[in-house]
C-alpha cells in the first residue's frame, strides 16, 4: 500500500501524525478513531479517507476500504497513491478488470512507476492475460532492474505460459539476490519438478524448508515431488506436516488424496478429497480424482455424479470426460460409454487414453476389428504405452490372431517382463497354438508374481491338460474354484480336463456349474451337450 506524499491540512495534521504513528504500530482501533475524528469535522479530508482505507485493508475489511479510498479519489482524482491502493484493494476484491482499469489511470500519471507496471501485470495475470501481464512485469524491472516481486511474478507467468527454463533462471536470480526468499525456492522446485528434474526440485523444497520448516505451500508441493519418485510414504508424511501446520489449505488436502490413492487405500483417498472440497467446491481436479478414487471401488454410479461435478464446471475437462466413460463402461453402459468417447475425440483427436478406452469398450461390444483400429491409432501416437498393447494382443486373441497376439504380449515383456496380465492371456494364446510348456510357464512365471490368481491358476492346468498330465491340471482347477467358486472359466477347463480323463459324469456337472452361473456360454453348453451324448443322454444332449 501506498501513504500520501503531501502533508495533510494544518488543522488535521497533529491527529493524522498521531494516527499514522498508531497504526505503524499496529494499533489499528486507536488509528481509526483518530481518522473518524477528523472526518468528523471535514468529512472530505483526503488523508483522513485515504488512509483510514488503507488502514481497513490491511486489517481484512477491504469492502469498506475501498468505498473510503473511492471517497477520497471523488476528493483528489489526481492522487496517484490513492490510484495505487484503490487498484490493489479491488485486486484483494478479485474484481481484476476494475482494477486493471485503475492501474491503466495510474499508467498516465506514473508512467515509469515499477511499482504500477507489476500491480498492473499482477491484474492482468488473474485475468488470464499472461503474455500482457509478461510485458508489464519486464516494464517494471525495467525500471527497477532488482524488484523481487516483479522478477518473482515474471518468472511464475512463464511457467504458466510452459516455459520452466526460463521461469528457472527468473528464481535463480530472485534468489541469488535474495537467498531467503521461500516463494522463489517453492516455484524454482515446481519449474524443477516441470522439467522432470525431480531431485533438484526436492533440494529445492528442502532449502525453503530449511528457511520456514513449517511453510505449508512448499511442504504440500514437497509430496508431489516424492510421489513422483515414488516415495509414497514420505510424500504422505510431507501432506500431514503442511496440513499441521495449516488445517484448511485444500492443495494439500488434494495431494493427501493423490498420494492414498498411489497407496491403494482409496477410502481415505475420498475423505482427503471430500475435506478439500469443502473448503473449495470448484475445484474441477479434486472432484475428477474423487471420482477416480470411487471408480477403484467400483463405485461407478457415485464415480460418475462426482464426473458431472466437475464437468459442470468444465463442460469440456478431457480427463473428468474420459473417466465418465470408463465409469459407464463399468456399469456395462457401453453405448453410453462409447458416446462420450466419441465426444472426447471431437476434442481432441489424439487422446490417447480415450483411444485405448474406446477399444475395451468396442471389445465389449463385440466390435473387436474397430477396437484393433482404436489401439493402432493409439499406440501410433504412444508406442511406449504397453497397457494398450497388452489390450491389443486381448483383442487379437478374440478374432483368433493367436500368433500376432503372441507378438504384441513379447512387445510387452520387453519393456515389462513381469506384466501379469499380458503373461496370462500370452499362455492363452500359446496353448491354442499347441504351444502347451510356453503357456504353462507364462502361466507360471504370473503366479510367482501373483499368488493366487486364480485365472493363472486354472490357465495352467488348461497347459497341463493338453501336456496329458491330468491329474495336476485336475488339482489346478479344483484350487481355483476354492479361491474363485464363481469362475466360470475354471469350471468349463475342469469339465475339459475330466473328459480327457473319461469322467463324463463329473465333466457334466462341472458344466452345468458354469451354466448355472451364465446360462447362455456357448463353450459350456457345447461340451455339456457332446457329453451327455456320449453318456447317452440323448434327451438333455
Amino acid at each position: 500500500m501506498s501513504l500520501p506524499a503531501e502533508m495533510p491540512r494544518p488543522q488535521a495534521a497533529e491527529f493524522i501524525q498521531q494516527a499514522l504513528v498508531l497504526h505503524q504500530q499496529g494499533r489499528a482501533e486507536d488509528a481509526a478513531r483518530l481518522y473518524q475524528q477528523v472526518l468528523a469535522d471535514d468529512p472530505g479530508n483526503f488523508d483522513a479517507l485515504h488512509l483510514s482505507g488503507v488502514l481497513l485493508h490491511q486489517f481484512g475489511h477491504s469492502a469498506e476500504a475501498l468505498r473510503a479510498v473511492a471517497a477520497a479519489l471523488n476528493v483528489r482524482p489526481g492522487s496517484a497513491d490513492a490510484l495505487t491502493n484503490y487498484g490493489v484493494i479491488l485486486h484483494a476484491l478479485e474484481r481484476y478488470e476494475e482494477a486493471l482499469a485503475a492501474f491503466d489511470r495510474l499508467m498516465a500519471l506514473r508512467g515509469e512507476d515499477a511499482t504500477a507496471h507489476y500491480n498492473r501485470g499482477n491484474a492482468l495475470k488473474k485475468l488470464g492475460r499472461q503474455a500482457e501481464a509478461l510485458a508489464s512485469y519486464e516494464r517494471a524491472l525495467a525500471f527497477a532492474p532488482g524488484h523481487l516481486d516483479a522478477l518473482y511474478n515474471h518468472g511464475n507467468t512463464l511457467f504458466a505460459l510452459n516455459r520452466h527454463e526460463e521461469a528457472l533462471a527468473d528464481y535463480d536470480e530472485v534468489l541469488a539476490l535474495s537467498p531467503r526468499y521461500v516463494r522463489a525456492h517453492n516455484r524454482r522446485g515446481n519449474a524443477l519438478r516441470a522439467l522432470d528434474r525431480n531431485d533438484e526440485a526436492l533440494a529445492a523444497y528442502d532449502a525453503g524448508l530449511a528457511i520456514e520448516p513449517a511453510n505449508a505451500e512448499v511442504l504440500s508441493n514437497r509430496s508431489v515431488t516424492l510421489a513422483k519418485l515414488g516415495q509414497l510414504d514420505a510424500a504422505l508424511e510431507s501432506c500431514d506436516r503442511a496440513l499441521q501446520a495449516r488445517p484448511d489449505y485444500a492443495d494439500a488436502l488434494y495431494n493427501r488424496g493423490n498420494v492414498l490413492f498411489a497407496l491403494v487405500r482409496p477410502e481415505e483417498a475420498v475423505e482427503s478429497f471430500q475435506a478439500a472440497l469443502r473448503l473449495e467446491p470448484r475445484r474441477v481436479d479434486v472432484w475428477n480424482n474423487l471420482g477416480l478414487a470411487l471408480f477403484i471401488q467400483q463405485k461407478y454410479a457415485e464415480a460418475i455424479a462426482n464426473y458431472d461435478r466437475a464437468l459442470a464446471l468444465d463442460p469440456d475437462h478431457l480427463q473428468a470426460l474420459h473417466n465418465r466413460a470408463s465409469a459407464l463402461a463399468g456399469l456395462e453402459s457401453y453405448d453410453e460409454a462409447l458416446a462420450v468417447c466419441d465426444k472426447v475425440l471431437l476434442l481432441a483427436p489424439d487422446h490417447v487414453d480415450t483411444l485405448n478406452t474406446c477399444g475395451i469398450i468396442l471389445g465389449k461390444l463385440k466390435r473387436h476389428q474397430d477396437a484393433l483400429d482404436s489401439y493402432d491409432r493409439a499406440l501410433a501416437l504412444a508406442p511406449d504405452r504397453i497397457d494398450i498393447e497388452a489390450n491389443r494382443g486381448t483383442t487379437l486373441i478374440e478374432v483368433d490372431r493367436l500368433e500376432d497376439a503372441v507378438a504384441s504380449f513379447e512387445t510387452v515383456f520387453a519393456s515389462d517382463p513381469d506384466h501379469v496380465i499380458a503373461l496370462i492371456n500370452c499362455g492363452n494364446a500359446l496353448v491354442r497354438i499347441n504351444r502347451a510348456a510356453e503357456a504353462l510357464a507364462k502361466y507360471d512365471r504370473a503366479l510367482e508374481l501373483n499368488p493366487g490368481n486364480s485365472v493363472a491358476i486354472s490357465g495352467g492346468g488348461v497347459a497341463l491338460t493338453a501336456l496329458g498330465r491330468l491329474d495336476e491340471a485336475l488339482a489346478r482347477h479344483d484350487e481355483a474354484l476354492r479361491i474363485e467358486p464363481d469362475l466360470i472359466p475354471a469350471h468349463v477347463n475342469r469339465g475339459n480336463t475330466l473328459v480327457c480323463m473319461a469322467r463324463l459324469a463329473e465333466a457334466s456337472v462341472s458344466y452345468d456349474n458354469a451354466l448355472a452361473l451364465e446360462p447362455e456360454h456357448v463353450e459350456a453348453n457345447f461340451n455339456s451337450a457332446v457329453t451327455r451324448l456320449c453318456v447317452g443322454d440323448f434327451e438333455e444332449g
